[in-house]
């Protein structure tokens, strides 16, 4: 079913008739946006997939100028809402993003707006989606307040990353474990093993993102159930 055409055929045939120049542009615009998505995410277009996070993503990865931008997503909007009519989807992933660029987009520290669209994209649930970031947030909260600031301050979040090792790993296991009258969270086996697959599953994503080295050897163990890694999986 070539939705792009079915688009164009709808334009086409409105009352008000749009310009052949405003269905090319359309036309251009939709067509870009199906093409980076698939690229980027070696996934077959599925409108249904679509959310805002990945509106955000792909207005943030474009290298044109914010004219430009607000066009595209100007077609997007349309293009979901033609979609609608039609019965394709049932809601327009545009609708909460701002077209105007008038506001900044909010930081995407660690990469952790691409990983939360990658869970989107998987079809991970809201609350699965949730104790991801909780869990991933705590991690990095804690390596920001361990590191040498002076030291990390000239480095960027890559090398960052990249320097993060299995005594990294087991350093937070023992500070997760710690009772919090000496300093640590206090927390149950279960919890902090929970927390452990969580930063199993996005330094996994994190490789395939050369965000990390793919050959690094990082070591995560769960704790009691010893289970290791040559390579996060």
């Amino acid at each position: 079913m070539d939705l792009i055409k079915q688009f164009v055929e709808h334009l086409a045939s409105q009352s008000v008739n749009a310009s052949k120049a405003t269905i090319k542009n359309y036309r251009a615009d939709v067509g870009q946006f199906i093409k980076w998505l698939e690229k980027e995410f070696d996934k077959t277009f599925k409108p249904e997939d679509i959310t805002p996070q990945i509106i955000n993503i792909y207005k943030s990865s474009r290298s044109l100028s914010p004219r430009s931008i607000e066009r595209h997503l100007s077609s997007l909007n349309r293009f979901f809402r033609f979609l609608i009519e039609k019965e394709l989807v049932n809601q327009n992933p545009l609708k909460e993003i701002n077209i105007s660029l008038k506001k900044k987009a909010s930081q995407n520290k660690w990469g952790l707006t691409e990983f939360k669209t990658y869970l989107y994209i998987n079809r991970s649930t809201p609350l699965t989606i949730k104790n991801y970031f909780v869990d991933i947030r705590q991690f990095f909260a804690f390596l920001e307040k361990t590191l040498d600031p002076n030291y990390t301050k000239s480095q960027t979040e890559k090398e960052i990353l990249c320097q993060i090792t299995s005594m990294t790993i087991s350093e937070y296991k023992f500070y997760l474990l710690t009772p919090r009258m000496l300093g640590g969270m206090g927390l149950l086996s279960s919890t902090v093993n929970r927390k452990l697959s969580s930063l199993r599953k996005y330094f996994s994503w994190a490789q395939t993102q050369n965000l990390i080295d793919a050959a690094s050897e990082l070591t995560i163990s769960n704790e009691k159930s010893i289970k290791m890694f040559s390579r996060i999986t």
